[in-house]
């Protein structure tokens, strides 16, 4: 499994020992570009598009209240 570290969650992150079989990238290095100037719900679709990651993992408490809409999105667009 391969989960994305949102760009405000701390980078430290990436070098804990993780469990075997999950790979955890920060979002910089799968693509920079998502962390500037992009909604939520683009970041959710592009990293969906991809179709090598299996969830994203963050930080940010706010996230909860968009959730609706990025679902949607993601379901929309599979």
């Amino acid at each position: 499994m391969h989960f994305v570290l949102d760009q405000n969650f701390p980078f430290q992150a990436t070098g804990l020992p993780w469990p075997k079989g999950l790979d955890v990238s920060p979002l910089t290095a799968i693509d920079p570009e998502l962390t500037r100037d992009h909604e939520d719900w683009e970041v959710f679709q592009a990293l969906h598009q991809r179709g090598d990651v299996d969830g994203f993992i963050t930080n940010d408490a706010d996230i909860l209240h968009l959730i609706a809409r990025e679902l949607a999105e993601i379901e929309r667009n599979p």
